[in-house]
């Protein structure tokens, strides 16, 4: 199962991806990778220190990915 959920606290948006699989076998996963390290590279280029990235082991098992990101919201012009 996949678990998507999405709020906003403070000025901030966190969006948190988790499963019920098996998890990864290395603890230290979320340091490893070239997927996480590109995309925790890419929120640091787009957002600064406004941003965080992490994954990690659930327990008892699964993974769980959670990003947080400064909120912005923006209005489209009428016809646009």
């Amino acid at each position: 199962m996949i678990h998507v959920s999405v709020c906003r606290v403070n000025g901030q948006l966190a969006l948190t991806v988790a499963d019920d699989g098996p998890g990864s076998p290395d603890p230290l996963f979320r340091e490893k990778g070239i997927g996480l390290t590109n995309t925790k590279n890419r929120l640091h280029r787009l957002y600064g220190e406004g941003a965080t990235f992490s994954a990690e082991n659930r327990v008892p098992r699964g993974v769980q990915v959670t990003m947080v990101l400064p909120y912005r919201a923006e209005r489209a012009e009428d016809g646009e």
